[in-house]
């Protein structure tokens, strides 16, 4: 037994002696270096770390919580204390309870992840700094075009999560991941135009970042000359990042708590079709392809594989304990704090698309004629979650005849993210996952579009 969990032994021990009748502690430790690299300098090198308990616990009926950044046994009294007199003054709408640990598949899951590099956590802070270095070095030398990059950032991130109660659950894990980010800005004329590549994973080296340098500036090299093409209803081919901006824009539609609260307009839709018959939707905690693989969630539930829409078919919401016992079923291991000072909410682990048969090159040629749609900006202003409206600025290519044409720029695109879904003729198989974020981890390929609103030139 080591530090953190003698800790959470004691603090458990002594709940009961207060009087809570079962009680909680959820225990993350962590730390990051975050290093940038401008103009062959250091522009930045931040190294930090993260740390807090939090407990909650039942007492006369009703659930108090407590946090701290501080892990010692000091801190014991008065977070017994907090917990108990913020639950006799919090409404107790919201039921709560806690999970016995009862499903023996958390071992068997935490055996089959593989979230946690040694190597990686061993690299010494010099392979980063000359990985960025090279990521910005590889950029510059692409093209005489390249006039700066503005970004080559190189990030190591490791965390730690111990969560233990008295009802017998008592599980732990452990997960780092390196992530680089390179924004390269290229200049012709009086076209200026930006190219972006990440990379994430747990091999790290310079040769790789020299990788992501080349693709950041080959991608801004592309777009330039961009112009606007004629408003019109088109056929698109949202590119896979695309698509991930939209997914996880309107994921949380998926997300039990809010179809209980009636923002979701898939509320009454279970076991009817929402999407074409070629989509499939799926949160999958162990994809062999990501390196965020959490086997139990922040209640200590196992995680596990949740079809939301299977072939078109609206199979299920994601679910903590809380919204499942509201809705009478199981929870599906998706209750996720976003930080150890905040409650359990609802969120994904790896939510994505399964991939296709077609490349995005053969999705563009089934197409024929229409837009490839690579950007798209303006989310948070541009969308609406309740409805699936959506208006966002967009940048791509021009298809014609199949072929990728003339980059294009100021165009908008506009529809409907719940149309969208049902208006989805192929999937591609260039499966590509984001970076880990509030909501979980989002993986989409690119999407052949029937056709979407396009806002360019006035004819």
């Amino acid at each position: 037994m080591n530090q953190i969990e003698s800790l959470q032994k004691q603090l458990l021990d002594d709940a009961l002696r207060y009087g809570f009748s079962e009680a909680e502690t959820y225990v993350i430790r962590g730390r990051s270096l975050d290093i940038h690299v401008f103009e062959k300098k250091i522009s930045r090198y931040e190294s930090s770390q993260e740390q807090g308990i939090s407990f909650r616990g039942v007492i006369e009926g009703r659930m108090g919580y407590a946090y701290s950044e501080k892990i010692d046994p000091s801190v014991i009294p008065w977070m017994l204390e907090e917990a108990a007199s913020n639950a006799s003054v919090l409404a107790d709408s919201k039921k709560e309870d806690l999970f016995d640990g009862h499903d023996t598949d958390a071992e068997r899951d935490q055996a089959k992840a593989n979230r946690f590099s040694q190597s990686l956590a061993e690299l010494e802070p010099q392979v980063l700094i000359d990985s960025a270095m090279a990521m910005e070095a590889a950029a510059l030398e692409t093209d005489s075009r390249i006039r700066k990059v503005e970004y080559a950032a190189v990030a190591y991130m490791e965390s730690e999560r111990y969560i233990k109660n008295s009802l017998g659950l008592s599980v732990h894990d452990r997960s780092n991941l390196a992530y680089a980010f390179a924004l390269a800005r290229a200049a012709s004329g009086d076209s200026v135009k930006k190219g972006v590549e990440i990379w994430q994973g747990h091999d790290l080296d310079p040769e790789i970042c020299r990788s992501i340098g080349r693709k950041a500036a080959e991608r801004a090299i592309a777009v330039l000359g961009a112009r606007p093409v004629p408003s019109a209803r088109l056929p698109v081919v949202l590119e896979n990042r695309a698509a991930i901006d939209l997914l996880t824009a309107f994921l949380p539609a998926f997300f039990a708590d809010r179809v209980q609260q009636g923002l979701s307009l898939l509320g009454e839709k279970l076991g009817q079709p929402v999407a074409s018959d070629c989509v499939s939707l799926v949160d999958d905690p162990f994809h062999n392809e990501s390196f965020y693989q959490p086997p139990f969630d922040s209640e200590g539930v196992p995680t596990r594989i949740t079809r939301l829409i299977d072939s078109g078919t609206l199979n299920s919401f994601l679910h903590n304990r809380q919204t499942a016992a509201k809705d009478g079923t199981s929870s599906t291991g998706n209750g996720f704090r976003p930080s150890w000072k905040m409650g359990v909410q609802v969120a994904a682990t790896n939510c994505l698309v399964l991939p296709g048969p077609l490349s995005r090159d053969a999705l563009c040629s089934e197409m024929n004629n229409g837009l490839l749609i690579q950007e798209l900006t303006g989310l948070h202003a541009g969308t609406n979650l309740i409805s699936g409206d959506f208006s966002l600025s967009a940048e791509g290519f021009l298809i014609e005849d199949g072929v990728i044409g003339h980059p294009v720029e100021q165009i908008t695109v506009a529809g409907n993210f719940f149309d969208l879904l049902r208006q989805v003729r192929q999937v591609g198989s260039d499966l590509l996952f984001d970076l880990p974020g509030a909501s979980g981890q989002i993986a989409c390929p690119s999407l052949l579009i029937a056709e979407l609103a396009i806002s360019g030139e006035s004819t």
